[in-house]
């Protein structure tokens, strides 16, 4: 009888014990993305995290790492452009302000986003940009922001989060950063989307079109193979031989890990005004009504997803890294390379920066033209 009682005793205690195993663990966490009580919520197209409920002073930011979206090489120093939103612009002159405004903290990673200043691991200053576009790798930074010039030294490989603390010790928003090992990094590509070459010699002819294009093909039609072998019409009929068809023009598309400077010229297009302001541009560049039709009809519906867009053509820098070879050698060749910057808000551009519209072109004899585009998509991280 004692025996058993032992038993029914060690049983108890079991019982009891696994219980309050069982219960650990389970206390209540703070939801995440939480910081000092202040829900914080990602921006479509941002890399970083925002307030809720309250107007933030950064409007979005921006990475300057190489490399695409928020992770960085280890033992690197970075830029993180803090974009200004135009209500805190616009309530404080800032010009004649101390940039201790907001102060960057950078803290190892927490879920909860919750942690105490003595955690910081760096502290940094900003230097508040005034007017001009700063070019990054993934686009330009609007004026009016705030960079920071993050050193991220002797910091091992994991999650980061960079706080932006206002003077008043209050959270305005933050961003993760993620240092990782050259081996996992991806280097930053924009997309050279659909260019299309038009071919129009004087006669039916035979025609060998080549591209150097300082990056990678990701597909082609018809099939480009070593280059495209093809008679070209006077009319612009394009027949490849090898397919036995009839085509309008000769189409491409490739990645590549440059981003032309595009931050001489610029102009900030509303997304209503987006086909008036294309018409008039190609005309100048010297395209007929057949081909600003096709450039239109591909590039509106992007144009007008966004409320504004910042649009240059840097065509020049664009031809000496995608270098068409067209044999025989065309006598007009016109080639018109458009990248923009979807924006949610207008941005001023400086007099000296404003596109001009190109010095008209006369088409004479075998001419070639060709259109295409990249859409840097503001954050970088980017997004």
């Amino acid at each position: 009888m004692r025996k058993q009682s032992r038993h029914m005793i060690v049983m108890i205690i079991s019982l009891v014990f696994s219980i309050l195993l069982a219960s650990c663990g389970k206390t209540e966490t703070p939801p995440a993305r939480e910081l000092n009580g202040s829900p914080y919520k990602e921006r479509p197209g941002c890399h970083g995290l925002f307030p809720e409920g309250r107007a933030s002073w950064v409007n979005r930011f921006y990475i300057s790492s190489g490399y695409e979206g928020s992770k960085v090489a280890k033992d690197s120093t970075i830029l993180l452009y803090c974009v200004l939103s135009d209500s805190f612009v616009k309530d404080h002159d800032l010009a004649n302000a101390d940039t201790s405004l907001l102060t960057l903290y950078l803290f190892p990673w927490n879920k909860y986003y919750a942690w105490d200043k003595k955690d910081t691991l760096r502290t940094y200053s900003g230097e508040y940009l005034e007017d001009g576009f700063c070019h990054v790798e993934a686009g330009f930074v609007e004026a009016e922001s705030y960079c920071f010039g993050i050193d991220l030294l002797d910091l091992d490989y994991g999650k980061y989060t960079a706080v932006m603390l206002r003077d008043d010790n209050t959270v305005d928003s933050m961003i993760d950063i993620e240092i990782v090992k050259d081996s996992k990094l991806v280097e930053f590509e924009t997309t050279v989307a659909k260019p299309v070459i038009y071919l129009y010699p004087q006669e039916k002819t035979d025609v060998t079109v080549r591209l150097n294009f300082n990056g990678n093909l990701t597909c082609t039609y018809p099939e480009y193979g070593e280059g495209w072998n093809v008679t070209a019409y006077p009319d612009g009929r394009i027949y490849d031989s090898g397919t036995s068809r009839f085509y309008d023009y000769l189409f491409w598309e490739g990645k590549w890990s440059f981003v032309p400077d595009a931050s001489e010229r610029v102009a900030c297009i509303a997304a209503s005004d987006s086909s008036t302001f294309l018409e008039e541009y190609l005309s100048a560049a010297g395209l007929n009504d057949s081909e600003i039709d096709d450039f239109i009809s591909y590039w509106l519906p992007i144009l007008q997803s966004s409320p504004y867009n910042l649009i240059s053509f840097p065509s020049e820098e664009y031809c000496s890294r995608a270098v068409l070879d067209v044999s025989p050698a065309p006598d007009t060749e016109i080639r018109v390379y458009m990248v923009f910057i979807p924006l949610d808000a207008p941005v001023d551009i400086p007099e000296e920066r404003e596109l001009q519209l190109p010095e008209p072109v006369e088409r004479s004899g075998f001419t070639v033209v060709e259109w295409g585009g990249t859409v840097l998509d503001g954050a970088v991280n980017g997004q």
